[in-house]
């Protein structure tokens, strides 16, 4: 007969949702790593579970790649809400959070890109559903560009990783522009795009620190502070 310590038990069994594998299914705007944390925190909640005297997440991943690439069961395992973390430290448990913030926050500004408006209003939606996206973790994204990793073990690139993908996602929206001629062919969109990620990431400050305590932004103070300072770099680059 096994032992206890080489035996295995069933407490309980969760399944996440089922949707249609395409582009426009019912799931599409959901990731495999928020799916696998639904599943993750079900079985906490469910049961009362102490996550602290858990040592590990084995989990179960067909094609690991992409957006469900890398250890996706080490990431759920960290996450916030779910937090089977007695393997990890608070820096692990922090990027990884980040990680999947960084997700989030770029697809809701790629899905929000409305050819139809405008260049000023096609970039304020974009940078509006990314504040919206993010307000609630505000102090997560801003600590990434403040806080001093111990003993220099995490690279700058992870920490900024945000920074660069907003960059991203403002240049392909400027670069379509240029390419219909609603900017002149000659100018640096390049330099457009960065001043934008950091006129973002300015505004992203001062909202937080104008908020709430549940850390709730004035959207509608931040809406009309952005929508000026988009039109001051488009006006800039439409008279270069």
């Amino acid at each position: 007969m096994p032992s206890p310590e080489n035996s295995a038990y069933i407490y309980d069994h969760v399944r996440s949702p089922r949707g249609k594998g395409k582009k426009d299914g019912s799931l599409h705007q959901i990731t495999a790593l928020d799916l696998s944390k639904q599943v993750l925190e079900a079985v906490k909640d469910r049961n009362s579970l102490d996550t602290s005297l858990v040592d590990d997440v084995m989990w179960g991943c067909v094609t690991p790649v992409g957006e469900q690439g890398g250890d996706i069961a080490r990431a759920a395992g960290l996450s916030t809400g779910a937090l089977f973390a007695n393997f990890a430290d608070k820096n692990e448990i922090f990027l990884t959070v980040l990680e999947s913030e960084n997700t989030r926050v770029i697809r809701t500004m790629r899905d929000a890109l409305d050819e139809k408006l405008d260049l000023v209003s096609r970039l304020h939606t974009q940078l509006m559903r990314g504040y919206e996206a993010t307000q609630h973790n505000a102090r997560i994204v801003l600590s990434a560009f403040v806080m001093k990793w111990s003993q220099g073990q995490t690279p700058v690139n992870q920490v900024g990783q945000m920074s660069d993908l907003i960059r991203f996602v403002l240049l392909d929206t400027l670069k379509a522009a240029q390419a219909r001629n609603e900017v002149p062919q000659s100018v640096n969109v390049e330099c457009a795009a960065e001043v934008l990620e950091d006129l973002c990431l300015a505004n992203l400050r001062r909202a937080y620190q104008g908020s709430d305590d549940s850390g709730a932004f004035d959207m509608e103070r931040l809406a009309k502070s952005l929508n000026a300072q988009i039109a001051l770099v488009v006006a800039g680059l439409k008279a270069a």
